[in-house]
Parts: C-alpha cells; structure tokens; sequence
C-alpha cells in the first residue's frame, strides 16, 4: 500500500478519499497507455579517445 492516494499505513483508508484515489490512479493509467515522446537529454562531452579512434581510421583508410 502507498500513501499517495489515499492510503495509510497499517492498511487503513481514508473512505471519503477513496473514491478520488482510484479515480487518480486511473488517470495515470490512462497516461501511461499513451504513447510517450521520449527523447535524450543527456550530452556526452566529446571523448579524446573517439577523436582518436576517428583519426586512427581515417589513416587506415587513406592507406
């Protein structure tokens, strides 16, 4: 059992809220079925090794 929602420790609830928590929930529910743009925040600082590895193949080809 979680305590958002309406719910408290030892398994007890609130039973005026509890029709708003499962109305909650379910809307999250609904939120998740939707199809999510996810996309990457992360940026990577730019390795010496790959600057390396790039001028190491470059070489390679020329040969």
């Amino acid at each position: 059992q979680h305590w958002s929602y309406g719910l408290r420790p030892g398994g007890k609830r609130n039973a005026e809220r509890l029709g708003d928590s499962f109305q909650e929930m379910d809307k999250e529910v609904d939120q998740l079925a939707e199809p999510q743009h996810l996309e990457c925040t992360v940026h990577w600082p730019r390795s010496p090794l790959r600057d390396l590895r790039g001028v190491l193949e470059s070489l390679i080809e020329e040969e």
